[in-house]
């Protein structure tokens, strides 16, 4: 990493019971409404407003940065190994616990379609644990996992390593509806750059960081003021 960019990064620190709290409390809100912003764009295009669903998408973009310095200074980012090994314990509370519990509340209320989308997410998070446990084996043993492609179901989630099924065996949708899971632009300069001639991609002949567009409080005050482009667009989709 950029040791500029390191330097401006929160670090890890010994937080007091409260403080730790509230970060886990923001890093939560922050993850989900990264995930929200996408939804909302992909609906703000439509219904004909790609300009709007673009600031939906840079401002999920920087929730997640929000979301990340949480979780750095809780020091939740360990070795991958580390990573791979939490992963699994999530996956795993996800499965035996978490999931087992809603499906049966949302089962005895009556909420069928509640109970379709916790079977989808229950049943690939089984596969998740297998596949992390597969990957942590191999890091441990100082090995990376094989280079294949990586492939999702965009209904319920499924994934698979490798080849993708004529038909997901979860939610029967077909082959066309998986999405792989493929190049994905690194933002330190010298290795996108070198990842862009390896892709055959055109050179990025601009590239901005917050400072060079007034830095972050003029970017809050321009898109979340009272006059914004967020506030703004907002308003105008609230009629």
């Amino acid at each position: 990493m950029d040791e500029a960019f390191e330097k401006r990064l929160p670090k890890p620190e010994e937080l007091n019971a409260m403080t730790k709290e509230s970060l886990a409390a923001a890093f939560a809100g922050e993850s989900q409404a990264a995930e929200k912003y996408l939804v909302w764009a992909d609906q703000a295009e439509e219904e004909g407003f790609p300009n709007v669903a673009k600031l939906f998408r840079a401002i999920s973009f920087a929730e997640t940065r929000h979301a990340r310095n949480h979780l750095r200074v809780m020091g939740g980012i360990g070795s991958t190994a580390d990573n791979l090994a939490a992963a699994f314990g999530g996956e795993s509370f996800e499965v035996d616990e978490m999931y087992p519990a809603y499906h049966e509340v949302a089962k005895l209320q009556g909420n069928n379609q509640a109970v379709r989308s916790i079977n989808y997410a229950l049943r690939s998070e089984v596969d998740h644990k297998g596949q992390y446990t597969t990957a942590r084996e191999a890091v441990l043993a100082g090995n990376d996992i094989g280079d294949q492609a990586v492939s999702v179901c965009l209904v319920c989630g499924h994934t698979v390593i490798g080849d993708v099924p004529d038909k997901c065996p979860y939610c029967a949708a077909a082959k066309e509806y998986y999405r792989t899971v493929g190049f994905l632009r690194p933002t330190d300069a010298k290795a996108a750059q070198k990842g862009d001639e390896e892709m055959g991609f055109p050179p990025v002949e601009d590239l901005f960081t917050a400072e060079d567009l007034g830095g972050w409080d003029a970017i809050d005050t321009e898109v979340f003021g009272t006059e914004g482009v967020f506030t703004q667009a907002f308003e105008a989709a609230q009629g």
